[in-house]
């Protein structure tokens, strides 16, 4: 019989007293196997929604969750290659997997070897209207995401990778305790959204992952404060936890790409894959992710840049397209029944083109309103096991900043029979036009030390005609340090002049960014004092006259110094080898 008191443990989370490792590990086995009921673990989800759990105790909750069922086996053979996959929040035409897996699998093979890197994606279904990867990869005729643990070891050691569901045996504890949370209304809580989210990717076994978090208007978090709070935390535990991790957030304003619709969207990745059609928005998310992914896969060995480069070359090459459609055969699809099937789709379905009122540029194309249509018209569900139809769908003629005609064809919806009149009034809620054109929601994807308080500095720059070019050498910290005063400035940015950053309170700060060259490199710096200049590269430091509050400021010191003494494999920021005096790493 168990010394643990159900009620005592809601108690203590409830007056906001932190639980031991022991406490969480007997909440969670206790309510798998039918020891504690619903209404126990009810008050206790209650509990943390309305206080919170600490890093610590979010840490050993996603363990327990973790440990609550079977693990994918890694054995002895594969314990030298590198396993990596990714994580995305969701939203509307959201297709970034299907490209990614080719994509990584490809570029990867390329530069550190066949075999050398494995991707092991265990995705969802759609709920709502956002639309789920196995939903797409269904629309595939033949195409199974339902296999064993055992099966998905093979599949991984013959293709380097695997598109599969979660099973019954991996995470149980995420099974019940997601029902229990979604009637308990208890989903929007920080630290059991990471529990969730990483014990199904600590089940895989993996070394790096990748964090899609998606804000706005179609994604479940609204605001970018929203989305920059969870991935401080996942990032936070999964580097707690063994595995190296790195979030990035995107917007989610206006739908993903040019179509958001099961079969729709696979096509699109299919013109996408062979390099002839690359939406703004859907090319710089995917490309962020798979540079990243493919950094972390080489262990911070290749830069960030060489492998964004190396994607871009990739694109439109036979071995990239055969990666493609491997993906779908390797798991029973019928890739020539799928194109056969779009051609007879196209004839039987129903087409309502909408168009342009007036002439101006497009200021508004509402992820939200288009996802709810989508839900209308058949492709969402509200429960899992509901049905959906995977043929129908929305294509985007033109997207947020684009030059429109009065009469010319914006959306085109691909229906079964569905009311029209109400489809229209719609569209026409979620569209607008201005006669001045505006900057693409989805057109900047950035790791969040980009931003500060939903400030996106390109755009600010951009805004004052200046062009930030940022340097690729580690050592441009110290050469800055050493010859500060030789750095030539164009163009300086108060801080006061940025919008929602607050000014330095520190005596003596000069509070300013400048853009110039160190020599022949040109570079963005923070100006501290009026004699001393940090220089920056722009995805690689943070520091705290500016990014103190996205990690500790003694870290970026730490980081710099690792720099100047290790060189850029060793200062790249690492769970294993970066945890300073208990610090928690910068958020990248």
């Amino acid at each position: 019989m168990s010394s643990f008191s159900a009620r005592a443990l809601i108690e203590k989370t409830r007056d906001k007293k932190p639980l031991d490792q022991a406490e969480v590990e007997y909440l969670i086995k206790a309510y798998v196997d039918g020891t504690l009921s619903d209404y126990h673990l009810s008050a206790w989800l209650m509990a943390v929604y309305l206080n919170g759990l600490s890093q610590e105790e979010t840490v050993w909750l996603t363990h327990a969750m973790r440990d609550s069922g079977a693990r994918l086996p890694r054995g002895t053979s594969q314990s030298a290659s590198y396993w990596i996959d990714k994580h995305s929040t969701g939203g509307v035409g959201d297709k970034t997997s299907l490209i990614l897996v080719p994509l990584v699998v490809t570029v990867c093979e390329k530069l550190l070897g066949k075999g050398k890197v494995r991707l092991p994606m265990v995705s969802g279904r759609g709920l709502g209207y956002t639309g789920g990867t196995l939903d797409k990869l269904e629309s595939v005729p033949g195409f199974s995401p339902r296999l064993t643990l055992d099966a998905a070891t093979r599949a991984l050691e013959k293709n380097h990778f695997f598109m599969m569901g979660q099973t019954a045996e991996l995470v149980p504890a995420d099974r019940k305790l997601y029902a229990l949370r979604d009637c308990t209304a208890t989903i929007e809580s920080v630290p059991l959204i990471v529990a969730s989210i990483l014990s199904k990717k600590l089940a895989e076994h993996l070394d790096g992952l990748v964090i899609d978090l998606k804000w706005g208007s179609g994604a479940f978090m609204h605001r970018p404060e929203d989305g920059r709070r969870l991935g401080e935390s996942l990032v936070a535990v999964a580097r707690d936890s063994g595995v190296d991790a790195v979030a990035v957030l995107s917007r989610m304003d206006e739908p993903l790409g040019y179509t958001a619709g099961h079969a729709l969207e696979v096509e699109e990745c299919f013109h996408y894959i062979r390099n002839e059609r690359r939406e703004r928005g859907l090319d710089r998310v995917t490309l962020a992710l798979a540079g990243w992914m493919i950094s972390l896969s080489s262990r911070r060995q290749v830069s960030v840049e060489a492998a964004t480069e190396a994607c871009v070359a990739a694109l439109g090459t036979p071995e990239l397209e055969r990666q493609f459609i491997q993906m779908f055969t390797a798991q029973g699809g019928d890739w020539d029944a799928f194109l056969r099937g779009r051609e007879s789709a196209r004839k039987k379905l129903n087409v309502l083109e909408f168009k342009a009122p007036r002439s101006g540029f497009v200021s508004r194309l509402d992820a939200g309103v288009m996802g709810r249509l989508l839900w209308e018209i058949g492709a969402g569900r509200d429960r899992v096991d509901a049905h959906i139809d995977l043929e129908v769908g929305l294509e985007f003629h033109k997207k947020v900043s684009d030059r429109v005609r009065a009469g010319e064809k914006v959306v085109s919806v691909y229906h079964h029979g569905a009311d029209t009149a109400k489809l229209e009034a719609q569209l026409a809620s979620g569209f607008e036009i201005t006669e001045t054109e505006i900057e693409a929601p989805n057109g900047s994807v950035r790791l969040s030390m980009n931003e500060i308080d939903g400030t996106d500095f390109e755009a600010e720059a951009a805004q004052k005609n200046v062009y930030l070019i940022f340097p690729k050498l580690w050592w441009c910290w110290v050469v800055a340090r050493i010859c500060s005063a030789s750095m030539e400035i164009e163009t300086e940015i108060a801080y006061t002049e940025i919008s929602s950053l607050k000014a330095s309170t520190v005596v003596g700060h000069a509070g300013k960014l400048v853009v110039g060259k160190l020599g022949k490199t040109r570079v963005l710096g923070c100006v501290d004092a009026s004699t001393f200049t940090k220089v920056i590269r722009w995805q690689k430091w943070s520091f705290p006259t500016v990014f103190g509050h996205l990690g500790r400021e003694a870290f970026a010191h730490q980081r710099c110094r690792r720099a100047r003494r290790y060189g850029p494999a060793r200062s790249g920021i690492d769970t294993r080898s970066h945890q300073h005096d208990g610090e928690q790493p910068a958020y990248r």
